[in-house]
């Protein structure tokens, strides 16, 4: 009878560690990962009114709309309250290149990038189920942490090609509908529109949304990063969860370790860790 007892508790054991994490829960997921990076922001960006030059080859952070795309009547989707902000999001080069370096620490990867880095493509991988089976997901996308507007708070994937019902955006309100057994979610965005640093429920509020979902950490910075030396941290924060460290300790040792080679504190002391 105690052997069936323990059989039963064993059983039942697995069953929810399974729930969690998702089929295949024990066979080295850890080494699981999505990467996305390298969304489509703008298709081309026009330099001098002979010359376009195709998103990969400029960086830019958000840049102040034009006065026709602000013309418009009081915001009642996402879009449109971005668009009344006038905040719109330049192309960010090098951000696959990024992704496919972290992809290329775990075992099994996918990397989203360009018309993939979508929230469609997402939608997608949320629908057949694959999205609940990685255990880390990176984004080297553009996010908005409000602090007037928590609800727009969101990351933001692929602008171009985009039909209704996506928009792009993946906001607080909608990231409870998606279906995460994550252990991490790093999120290395290139954070703007209100100013240089993000407080109350804007910065709050995307963590507990990704925790709904089913995330259990997430990490990401206070402020405005967009640096070699941002991939820098990210890679070795990542190496670091793929050797065992458990995810406070990968922070704070990266933290040190870049304190130490001489980086400046504004690279790495925005990163904070929300979560278990």
């Amino acid at each position: 009878m105690k052997q069936i007892a323990f059989f039963v508790v064993a059983l039942l054991a697995a069953t929810q560690a399974e729930a969690y994490m998702g089929p295949g829960a024990g066979l080295g997921m850890i080494g699981s990962l999505l990467a996305v990076g390298g969304a489509l922001y703008e298709p081309f960006v026009q330099v001098t009114p002979m010359l376009n030059v195709h998103h990969d080859l400029l960086y830019a952070l958000p840049r102040p709309l034009r006065p026709a795309e602000t013309a418009r009547p009081t915001p009642t989707t996402v879009p449109d309250a971005f668009r009344a902000l006038k905040i719109a999001w330049a192309n960010l080069p090098g951000t696959a290149a990024e992704a496919a370096r972290i992809a290329g620490l775990f075992d099994s990867a996918r990397v989203l990038a360009g018309a993939d880095a979508s929230e469609r493509r997402l939608l997608e991988l949320n629908a057949s189920g694959e999205l609940a089976r990685y255990r880390q997901l990176f984004f080297a996308t553009h996010g908005y942490l409000s602090p007037y507007d928590p609800q727009l708070s969101s990351v933001v994937l692929s602008q171009v090609g985009n039909a209704a019902p996506h928009d792009g955006y993946i906001t607080v309100a909608e990231w409870p509908r998606y279906d995460l057994k994550s252990d991490l979610v790093v999120i290395a965005a290139a954070n703007s529109g209100f100013g240089p640093v993000a407080r109350g429920e804007g910065l709050l509020g995307l963590p507990f949304a990704l925790h709904l979902a089913g995330n259990r950490n997430t990490v990401l910075s206070l402020w405005t990063l967009n640096d070699p030396l941002t991939a820098k941290f990210v890679e070795q924060l990542f190496s670091r969860v793929r050797g065992g460290a458990d995810h406070v300790t990968a922070l704070a040792e990266t933290k040190r370790a870049l304190a130490a080679d001489g980086v400046p504190a504004s690279y790495w002391a925005p990163f904070v860790l929300h979560g278990s």
